[in-house]
């Protein structure tokens, strides 16, 4: 069929401070001084309650000082546009801690929508060393006009029985007048709550106050939620604006939970040779493909593609926001002996779509829940004070306070984390300790994260891998103080310093 195209474009404007999209009657304003997000139900704000010290402290991303938010049009064209916006963490003691985050709105043409993906981020670069950032909750919202009743949608507090829980692992769908938003891996984030309070308040609530972080299959005893230093985790969500039937709502969600995906034959690739290793070489296409759509997943068998998972396994131990899509025997033991670095480009010989969402869910967690990133950093601007590592040693004198991540290290018995309060106290929280560690070189298998963004042009894996191309800075001029010279470290860490610049 011949390209089609929407009866209307998007209409762009970059003028006087103010970016204007227009699409499908609808307008959406990004103001960079004073920043604001307007949609057309109101400005679009974010707060987090953050633990400071002994107390707590409400903070407002999209109120900072002066300079700290950068404004990015990263497309502009007539069918998408595409803002990046994002402030960065700053950490100066214990009680002096602010949150960073980066944000994406995209916005296309014929669509009353807004696409919105958030990145909590802690990877303070002001400081040689930062700590694990505390919080009660993290919320987005919207004031609109009172709707009446109040009414919530959470995930499901435990996920422990998968009887009648797959058909709900989609996308969360709260639908108010005027607007409906819909949350993707409602569930497999979990905990995740969508709120229209009496009074006209929408929340969506991707740090929820009624819940914790999970530690093992329990709610943590400090009833708190924390990124490790250098963690930063991504969530996304839809608002959609105008009326909109429950049936046409309920089939938006799940499109947008599982979209349409794009494939090529392999026999392209295999004449090609591009994006795959060896050369492009790719075995023959497998002749058992199942005739059953896989896109939605029976997670005690797909969790089993990355992890092994035994009968009986709970879902708790495969979902969360800090274990979904992740290789979980390796999340804290990242140096286990055995097995190959993983591969995600089964996608390429298959095209089911199953496996494309089964690889950019593996690289995500990668990216979410490892403390692997330093947002913004830059070798030549930042290393002298930053120096950071490529090999996470264990230096903590303290067993709680243990964490692999590419912060200075120094010496054995030095922290690579700021206590900032009495020596010994540590920088965890009581009862509170690492969500996963940083990989070393020898075991740095962050092949799948590559190989996921050639074929999804996901901005986030783009994201990290301009700072692995700055990262790898000190491998290439060899400036850690104990380099890894075996010839799996070598190999690991330049491949990922080719990926950045294939990427880039």
């Amino acid at each position: 069929n011949p390209p089609q195209t929407p009866g209307r474009l998007l209409e762009f404007s970059d003028s006087d401070g103010v970016i204007e999209l227009r699409t499908a009657g609808q307008v959406f304003r990004i103001r960079r001084s004073p920043f604001a997000i307007e949609t057309p139900m109101g400005n679009l704000e974010a707060r987090m309650l953050a633990r400071q010290g002994d107390g707590v402290a409400l903070q407002e991303s999209f109120r900072r000082d002066p300079g700290d938010i950068q404004v990015d049009v990263e497309e502009s064209g007539p069918l998408r546009a595409r803002i990046r916006i994002s402030a960065p963490t700053v950490y100066l003691s214990p009680s002096n801690h602010v949150h960073g985050w980066a944000l994406r709105l995209q916005a296309y043409a014929g669509n009353p929508s807004l696409k919105v993906d958030l990145q909590l981020q802690n990877s303070a670069i002001n400081r040689t060393y930062s700590r694990p950032l505390y919080f009660e909750s993290y919320e987005l919202g919207l004031r609109l006009p009172p709707p009446g009743a109040a009414r919530a949608v959470r995930s499901r507090e435990s996920a422990d029985d998968p009887s009648g829980l797959g058909p709900l692992l989609g996308a969360g769908l709260l639908a108010g007048d005027g607007v409906q938003v819909f949350y993707r891996n409602f569930e497999q984030q979990w905990p995740s709550g969508l709120a229209m309070d009496a009074d006209g308040g929408l929340r969506i609530e991707l740090w929820p106050a009624w819940g914790s972080q999970r530690q093992g299959d329990e709610a943590s005893p400090a009833g708190l939620y924390w990124l490790d230093d250098m963690q930063h985790t991504v969530k996304e969500f839809v608002l959609n604006f105008g009326p909109l039937g429950s049936e046409a709502a309920s089939v938006l969600a799940r499109q947008f939970q599982f979209p349409p995906v794009v494939t090529l034959p392999s026999s392209w690739y295999a004449a090609t040779r591009v994006t795959a290793d060896l050369g492009g070489h790719l075995p023959p296409a497998p002749t058992n493909l199942p005739a059953s759509d896989r896109r939605l997943p029976d997670y005690q068998t797909y969790g089993g593609r990355y992890q092994p998972v035994a009968p009986g396994t709970r879902l708790s131990e495969l979902l969360g926001v800090n274990r979904f899509g992740l290789d979980e025997p390796r999340r804290i033991a990242t140096s286990t002996a055995g097995d190959w670095p993983y591969s995600v480009n089964r996608f390429l010989v298959t095209g089911d779509p199953a496996d494309y969402f089964y690889g950019v869910d593996f690289a995500m967690a990668e990216l979410n829940i490892r403390p692997q990133w330093l947002a913004g950093y830059r070798f030549g601007r930042d290393f002298n004070r930053i120096r950071p590592s490529e090999n996470p040693y264990l230096p903590e004198a303290s067993q709680a306070d243990q964490v692999r991540n590419w912060r200075r290290f120094i010496a054995n018995g030095r922290p690579k984390l700021d206590a900032g309060i009495a020596p010994g106290t540590g920088a965890y929280l009581p009862t509170t300790g690492p969500n996963a560690y940083a990989r070393d070189d020898e075991h740095s298998w962050i092949y799948h994260v590559d190989e996921a963004y050639q074929y999804s042009g996901n901005p986030w894996m783009r994201d990290w891998l301009v700072f692995v191309g700055e990262f790898r800075k000190t491998r290439l001029n060899q400036l850690d103080p104990f380099p890894d010279m075996s010839a799996r470290a070598l190999g690991h860490s330049l491949a990922q310093a080719v990926a950045s610049y294939k990427a880039t």
